[in-house]
């Protein structure tokens, strides 16, 4: 697999004048174990060349000989670079653009930064699941090695007062908040207020997000209101040794799926210097809005539009801007995807074997992809017609033999490259290399969609009634009519 590390990092893997970050440290020991290849980009060594500082350009320069140099990189046009959409107003974003566009060209596998403008150019050409922070790419390379671990991940509605507020989780806020954030605490626990969480065996909390319903609430410094019922989602927190865990995406699943079943119009939350957070919540939907003191405020419409321009978006936009909201009208395909027992089991653990419901107390996720939104389905199918915005109805083969799970595509592609399919499926789900390698001895199809809903089950005897005959042995297309019939039944 072939890596590409941001130029800021490699000063910091380098750089002899300060301690080494323990997780770069990490991320070298487990790369060499991996046997990845850590490659610099040729514009790298141009920026470095325009150092002014000449001791520092010698001794930054004589340390790219340890990486692999990319040869002739693809180059981006100003016409590509207007076509994609990434601005260029000086020579930093050339370079940032440049290294970017490496990844888009499939000169390599993934990218690894720091840095929220590339994080967010990614983000607008469909790549961010080819480009890592830090924290979430030492979990990607641990999971290489040991994938296989358990968590206690069920989602519980708790009051605050009983989530341990002297609990380390809430060091790095009461450091931020000082002084406020106990009384602050101290004052929502009074008032009752509640919060999803994810707690030890203990109590402590390891995820939380505390929350709070209002009407009409004005939401900036110059007092815009958000018109109706609201959701405030107060504190959203995931501990720091559980990050990469997709906890986040858990806990705000919960919170769009209360939206819904309460009529919700909006949701929004405030941040301060949390970019983990900026960038979960771009990626479903949520548009910056101002500022509430010194927080930024990130919002959310929990109502799909109707009419208008946006209701023409196509799919897969409509689908990214209003989730969990989706298009299923006759643009697009719809489609049955068997899958058996324990995948099933894995992938969707509101309806798996072992739980009753998302707020089931002894249900518990042991795997990232239980926790996610964004997920992956692999597949030896021979069809082509899958495409972004599509619809697909998991069919759980075997027990059940029921339809119970909706999902969106967002990208299929069909590969026998293992590095392109461990790079496109690593912050989804946790495969090991020899179950990845065991999908590539023939062309895979990855699917990645993101998980919609729940639906009463649609067992196998109802299907002759909506048209659909035979078994359900390999992704089946269906019309419009079928579909709309299936749905119907629940």
């Amino acid at each position: 697999m072939n890596i590409l590390f941001d130029t800021n990092i490699i000063i910091a893997i380098n750089d002899p004048t300060r301690p080494l970050d323990p997780r770069l440290a990490k991320i070298e020991q487990l790369i060499d174990h991996l046997s990845f290849h850590v490659f610099v980009h040729p514009v790298q060594k141009d920026d470095f060349e325009r150092d002014e500082n000449a001791e520092r350009k010698a001794l930054n320069l004589s340390r790219l000989v340890r990486y692999n140099s990319l040869q002739s990189p693809p180059i981006p046009s100003t016409e590509d670079i207007k076509q994609l959409e990434w601005s260029q107003n000086n020579d930093h974003d050339r370079i940032d653009n440049i290294l970017l566009y490496a990844l888009y060209s499939h000169a390599i596998h993934i990218f690894v930064t720091e840095d929220r403008a590339l994080l967010n150019k990614a983000r607008r050409v469909g790549l961010q699941d080819q480009v890592f922070r830090i924290d979430q790419f030492l979990f990607f390379l641990e999971c290489q090695c040991a994938p296989d671990f358990s968590v206690p991940v069920g989602i519980q509605e708790k009051p605050v007062y009983a989530l341990h507020p002297q609990s380390e989780f809430w060091d790095s806020l009461r450091e931020s908040y000082r002084e406020s954030f106990d009384q602050w605490f101290e004052k929502i626990s009074r008032e009752h207020r509640s919060a999803w969480c994810i707690c030890d065996k203990n109590g402590d909390p390891l995820a939380v997000c505390i929350y709070k319903e209002e009407n009409s609430p004005p939401v900036t410094n110059e007092q815009y209101r958000l018109p109706g019922r609201v959701l405030k989602l107060c504190t959203f927190k995931v501990s720091k040794e559980l990050q990469g865990r997709k906890l986040g995406e858990r806990l705000l699943f919960t919170a769009f799926k209360f939206a819904q079943k309460n009529n919700i119009n909006y949701v929004y939350l405030h941040t301060r210097s949390q970019d983990k957070l900026i960038e979960l919540c771009l990626d479903f939907g949520f548009s910056h809005l101002g500022k509430y003191n010194a927080d930024e405020v990130y919002y959310k419409q929990m109502f799909s539009p109707v009419s208008g321009g946006d209701y023409a978006l196509p799919p897969i936009d409509y689908l990214l801007k209003y989730y969990p909201y989706f298009v299923d009208d006759e643009r697009v395909n719809k489609f049955i995807v068997p899958i058996d027992k324990a995948y099933h089991n894995e992938l969707f653990p509101d309806v798996s074997d072992d739980a009753q419901g998302l707020f089931a107390e002894e249900f518990s996720c042991e795997k990232p992809q239980s926790n996610t939104i964004k997920k992956a389905y692999l597949s030896h199918s021979n069809t082509n017609q899958v495409s972004p915005g599509d619809i697909i109805l998991f069919y759980r083969t075997g027990d059940r033999q029921s339809i119970e799970v909706l999902g969106v595509v967002e990208k299929a592609i069909r590969t026998q490259d293992l590095s392109v399919l461990t790079a496109l499926v690593a912050k989804r789900t946790v495969y090991s290399t020899d179950e990845l390698r065991w999908w590539i001895q023939k062309p895979t199809l990855i699917i990645l969609f993101r998980y919609v809903k729940t639906i009463p089950p649609i067992s196998r005897t109802a299907f002759s009634a909506a048209g659909i005959k035979g078994n359900i042995q390999t992704i089946r297309k269906m019309n419009h009519k079928s579909y709309a019939k299936l749905m119907e039944m629940q």
